[in-house]
């Protein structure tokens, strides 16, 4: 029976290929199963929540289906759904709703040493902490070679698939703001591109392997995840550099009305005692709107016997060396604010977060403040109690406060929500 529905949600997945919606930061690659004695394994996901937010009632149910077909150093990967979500304005009486099929992911990835290459639709990273965190249509090499690691991608961005596009976001439940100016995703092939580069050195690397995982994902938005765990830090006193890097980043495309390039350098260190910090320096080259930008993260673990708490603070921020200079690169790895999203559009920024976690009970509790810090001010706290209950579900129960220039008043959010792997 499981075969067949799975069998039924990808003909209905594949065949409405250019439908979709809401962000879905999947992991189903950590529950893959083999499909009897064969080497191709599947799993899937049921997601779903209702609540409240701005005299609105939101709910939203979508369904996730993987399937990984593995040989030797090749795999070919898809992960497509079916989702539905519904809005019910409390003043006008009048409900909103809508179901899609979309794609998330449909790439061939081959993983040698020292070489990782990957095809398709897939999420994409660079190495630095701010400019990219993006699900695309084109090809990613990594290199690992000793403590050198290279990084090339480039590919189309569509709203089909994007984080922030309309397969993959939580605007048509948390639209509140109008007259937002949202990031630039094309309809379709051709229209907003990217092309980048990022190379690194760890100066304290010991091994050699290449990164595993299907398509590097990173889960740092994931409603569901673990957004402020990071991996320990040392424990002594002394600064350790882990990674210093550079990167470049360029956007392309019939879409694209100014032509720029981003460039810089990055680096990863540890302060000991549970203390790590990413600084980040860019400068962004184009006509009459050059500038430079900063991205600083600075973040605290805090272990103890049946608990740990993490702790994360990021400043955004640039210097303008033309006049009214912004920054211009469409995609980022900032969403800040469950419902407002702040983005690399939204700079100066600020986002806070504390994080405290029962790994023996599986209880987390979560706060974090988001907040814009010129122009049409934007800001947001959210506070959430997970719980993860067995092997499979994760339930989590959220409120949230927003305030804006382009609100009446301040908005309030409530939701409840799970996800449970099968």
């Amino acid at each position: 029976m499981k075969k067949l529905l799975l069998a039924g949600l990808f003909v209905c997945t594949f065949t409405g290929l250019s439908l979709a919606q809401w962000e879905c930061p999947s992991q189903l690659a950590a529950y893959l199963k083999p499909i009897g004695s064969s080497n191709l394994y599947w799993s899937g996901e049921l997601t779903g929540g209702v609540g409240y937010l701005s005299n609105n009632l939101i709910g939203n149910g979508m369904s996730l289906a993987g399937l990984d077909w593995s040989f030797g150093k090749s795999t070919f990967y898809a992960e497509g759904g079916i989702k539905y979500w519904n809005r019910y304005n409390l003043d006008a009486e009048a409900s909103t709703d809508n179901y899609h099929a979309g794609i998330r992911e449909l790439f061939y990835q081959y993983q040698g040493k020292p070489a990782t290459f990957t095809l398709g639709i897939h999420s994409a990273r660079l190495d630095d902490d701010f400019l990219l965190n993006e699900r695309l249509a084109g090809a990613n090499l990594r290199i690992n070679r000793g403590k050198w690691s290279l990084n090339i991608l480039g590919g189309t961005v569509t709203k089909d698939f994007a984080r922030n596009g309309t397969f993959c976001n939580v605007g048509y439940l948390y639209d509140i703001l109008p007259d937002r100016e949202r990031a630039l995703i094309g309809n379709g092939f051709g229209q907003t591109n990217l092309a980048a580069f990022s190379m690194t050195y760890k100066p304290r690397k010991t091994t050699g392997k290449a990164n595993a995982g299907s398509s590097g994902e990173n889960f740092s938005s994931s409603e569901f995840t673990e957004e402020f765990d990071q991996p320990n830090a040392s424990n002594s006193g002394s600064l350790k550099i882990e990674s210093v890097g550079a990167v470049i980043y360029h956007e392309f495309g019939s879409w694209i009305d100014r032509s720029f390039v981003t460039g810089g350098l990055f680096a990863q260190t540890e302060w000991g005692k549970g203390w790590s910090f990413k600084p980040e320096i860019l400068f962004q080259s184009a006509t009459d709107n050059n500038a430079l930008i900063y991205s600083l993260k600075l973040e605290k673990t805090v272990e103890g016997e049946k608990s740990r708490i993490n702790l994360n603070l990021r400043y955004l921020g640039k210097t303008n060396i033309d006049a009214n200079a912004s920054i211009l690169n469409s995609f980022s790895n900032i969403f800040a604010g469950d419902v407002i999203r702040l983005d690399a559009l939204d700079a100066s920024l600020l986002q806070a977060g504390i994080k405290y976690s029962f790994p023996e009970t599986k209880i987390h509790l979560k706060a974090q403040f988001a907040s814009q810090l010129s122009d049409n001010t934007m800001e947001e706290f959210d506070f959430e109690i997970g719980k993860k209950i067995g092997k499979n579900l994760q339930v989590n129960a959220l409120s949230g406060l927003v305030k804006s220039s382009l609100l009446t008043g301040e908005a309030l959010m409530g939701r409840v929500e799970f996800r449970y792997y099968f």
